[in-house]
């Protein structure tokens, strides 16, 4: 994932770093009783994950404005306390520039 530049020690280049803010499939999905959460960032932000219930209501805070660097993230994500249904993950990026971002993504859990 990172390869030393040569010519300058202690410099680290993020060969993978991604080119837009994504929310990926959570894996697995459906799940049972935890998946992880992939996310790519683009640039420097202060982000929130959160998961909600199909009725709207927030179950979990996965992460809670949280400054992340650029690059590819995974979050573990258990719902031994919920209920099998559909849940809703939505990410929030206020990146450095000033724009605000956000991404849901849909998620089944199977008891």
């Amino acid at each position: 994932m990172y390869k030393m530049t040569t010519g300058v020690v202690g410099v680290q280049e993020n060969v993978n770093k991604p080119k837009v803010i994504s929310l990926l499939e959570a894996y697995p999905n459906p799940f049972n009783p935890s998946t992880e959460i992939r996310v790519g960032i683009e640039k420097e932000g202060t982000v929130s994950l959160t998961v909600y219930n199909i009725l709207g209501q927030q179950v979990a805070s996965v992460v809670e404005n949280k400054i992340l660097q650029s690059g590819n993230y995974s979050f573990p994500f258990t719902a031994r306390t919920l209920n099998s249904g559909m849940y809703i993950a939505r990410l929030e990026v206020h990146a450095t520039n000033g724009t605000f971002i956000h991404k849901t993504m849909k998620m089944m859990l199977v008891k």
